[in-house]
């Protein structure tokens, strides 16, 4: 899983998928946490066997549905995952009509250079 760092750059940090680390490894994963040092940025490199907890996650849902967030989270508690950082690299989460004018304002000057 990729993650940034830059806390302080996030545009929309309370919708953010927030990430709590240790070491390389994901301790816990979700909108809601308090205590995170991390972003899920959205990219993923998974294997196969995220299917078997994408099953688990389900069965252990009320309504019978799960997300990849619920699998990663399981994966967690396993001890299978591991993050990557970023670094100085720009990205921005845009599924609000806010944040793609953010991304617009900001990713527009560092096309033209």
């Amino acid at each position: 899983m990729a993650v940034d760092r830059k806390l302080d750059s996030i545009f929309d940090l309370h919708d953010a998928m927030k990430v709590r680390t240790r070491k390389n490894g994901v301790i816990d994963i979700g909108k809601n946490l308090g205590n995170y040092d991390a972003i899920d940025i959205g990219l993923f490199v998974s294997p196969v066997e995220i299917f078997t907890y994408l099953g688990k996650a389900k069965s252990a849902s009320n309504q019978g549905d799960c997300s990849l967030t619920d699998a990663v989270r399981l994966m967690a508690a396993d001890g299978k995952t591991q993050v990557i950082e970023i670094g100085d690299t720009w990205w921005q989460d845009v599924d609000t009509p806010g944040a793609l004018r953010y991304a617009e304002k900001n990713l527009t000057p560092l096309v033209r250079s």
